[in-house]
């Protein structure tokens, strides 16, 4: 459960697929909605040919207002009732984005296909860790990313030491178990992820590796206990029950409230 939640929740974050969805969820379009004079049809993917979900899809032609839709859990867009126009239409999942054109004439139906996003668009760096394996679903998705060992050398710090070497990657990703050995350098590794940040990269942090959220933003993240590098690991196994904020997950686990199985006594 320990890894598999991690992965759940990647996949919320880049791209989810479910079977169930609240009639409010806001992303597709319900049986019994208003026939239309003509829609433009396409779906959004990962490139392994996974689906999209909650993808945003924007329609923009000169003259008129941008058109928005959200894709649904298959990965399907809908645009009901478009003027004539050549049109642009932009999709964004996270850091990934697409576009293609189409010329569109009023009240046809137009089915655009697949749309995939382009895997070298955005470039991902994995920090390996014990605990988890977040490089491999990175994989399965037909996403590219390089991998930089934190369980069997310490070459990971070349990365976090060096400014302009982070500053090639849009996304990190730390696993949960990578080495401490880093904690040497704690205030040195800090500010630069956080500069790193700032210039607008992403970092991805899980469980015991939230040291890592620490040194770059301290008032970021509060643990439970003393709010330091070592003390708050104070974990115990059980189950709580959980209330799902995010529109994507909540669709994904098929409703607002999950149950998360703390199967470890080491949870951070």
């Amino acid at each position: 459960m320990h890894t598999a939640l991690r992965l759940v929740l990647l996949v919320a974050i880049v791209f989810a697929v479910s079977c169930n969805r609240p009639t409010d969820d806001g992303f597709s379009r319900s049986e019994g909605d208003d026939p239309v004079d003509g829609e433009v049809t396409g779906r959004i993917c990962a490139p392994s040919g996974d689906a999209v979900f909650g993808a945003d899809v924007v329609a923009r032609t000169p003259g008129l207002n941008d058109v928005e839709e959200f894709t649904d859990e298959s990965g399907r867009f809908i645009f009901a009732n478009l003027p004539s126009g050549l049109y642009s239409f932009e999709a964004s999942k996270g850091s990934y984005s697409l576009t293609f054109e189409l010329n569109y004439t009023a009240g046809t139906q137009v089915d655009v296909g697949d749309n995939c996003l382009d895997p070298s668009s955005v470039r991902i760096a994995v920090v390996t860790g014990f605990y988890d394996s977040i490089g491999d679903m990175i994989s399965s998705l037909g996403l590219q990313a390089d991998v930089w060992s934190a369980t069997d050398s310490d070459e990971y710090q070349t990365l976090l030491m060096d400014p302009d070497l982070l500053a090639d990657y849009d996304v990190i990703f730390f696993n949960c178990g990578m080495s401490e050995s880093w904690g040497g350098q704690y205030d040195a590794i800090g500010a630069n992820l956080d500069e790193y940040v700032r210039n607008g990269g992403n970092l991805y942090v899980s469980d015991l590796a939230f040291p890592i959220l620490e040194a770059a933003r301290p008032d970021f993240l509060d643990m439970a206990g003393e709010d330091n590098f070592e003390a708050p690991r104070v974990g115990m196994q059980g189950t709580v029950l959980a209330t799902v904020l995010d529109p994507v997950l909540s669709v994904s686990f098929g409703g607002r409230a999950v149950e998360i199985d703390y199967d470890l006594s080491g949870w951070a």
